[in-house]
């Protein structure tokens, strides 16, 4: 890994850029159909292999996840700087032209081959989701089980080289709008960093890895785990030992619960 990065996400997080701590939202149950509990091994393997899975955007719950529409409304200048730029070296200006008119005359099959080239950049890519706060209702509810999960608490400058590349996600009402072919040729960082403002609340830091799957993290990194006030006691027993059994003697435990007479949740030590 390039050096350069992680000295980026610890400069990143000194200037204020990018939060020391951050949190990921579990479940710790998965369930059969009949809403019976399955197992808890999606969520003991973070534990027992100090990983996190890293997803496909195209699989998380918001429908426009890196499903934004590319726009290809070109002239045909741009088209062609942009074909030139991607050809091999010797290629027959003849053939280059072909190309160009081809795309210029035929704008929604242009339109159809850059959007597909855009997604195929964007599934190969691995997403995973933290936030900057461990205390949002909606978050509990809809990541954590309705609060019988937990939250998972990370210090950035423990593992830095894990949190590359590290993107905060940017919220905004009005549809994304980017040209592949005369803004960055990259389209990682725009569309996978922007979404809607409805999903606000979520206050999102997004890690962005080149391949779907496990990575894993150094276990000093993981320095907290929250129970959820629905959490059973049984799970929050089990899954201390589970921790202290695999090399987390350093973690510390909390719970959230209900605040009096407000709505809001308040963080105390167990």
């Amino acid at each position: 890994m390039d050096d350069k990065l992680i000295d980026l996400v610890v400069l990143m997080v000194h200037q204020a850029k990018l939060p020391q701590y951050i949190f990921r939202y579990r479940s710790i149950f998965r369930y059969c159909p009949n809403g019976q509990i399955f197992d808890t091994q999606y969520f003991d393997s973070i534990i027992v292999n100090n990983e996190l899975w890293f997803s496909k955007g195209t699989e998380f719950n918001d429908p426009f996840d890196c499903n934004i529409e590319v726009d290809t409304n070109n002239t045909e200048d741009e088209i062609r700087n942009y074909i030139s730029s991607r050809m091999p070296v010797g290629t027959s200006l003849d053939n280059i032209n072909l190309l160009v008119e081809t795309a210029s005359s035929d704008k929604d099959k242009f339109n159809q081959l850059v959007n597909d080239a855009v997604r195929k950049v964007l599934e190969k890519r691995g997403i995973v989701c933290f936030s900057k706060v461990n205390d949002n209702i909606l978050l509990w509810s809809h990541y954590s089980d309705y609060h019988k999960g937990c939250v998972l608490k990370f210090d950035v400058l423990k593992n830095p080289e894990f949190f590359v590349f590290p993107l905060n996600v940017k919220y905004q009402a009005d549809y994304p709008d980017y040209n592949h072919l005369v803004d960055s040729p990259d389209p990682v960082t725009p569309l996978i960093r922007t979404k809607s403002c409805d999903w606000k609340y979520e206050d999102e830091v997004r890690i962005v890895k080149n391949f779907t799957g496990p990575h894993t993290f150094k276990k000093e990194a993981l320095v907290e785990i929250i129970f959820g006030w629905r959490t059973p006691e049984t799970e929050i027993v089990r899954i201390q030992k589970l921790a202290a059994d695999n090399g987390y003697n350093h973690i510390v435990f909390k719970q959230a619960r209900l605040k009096k007479r407000q709505f809001g949740l308040e963080i105390f030590t167990i």
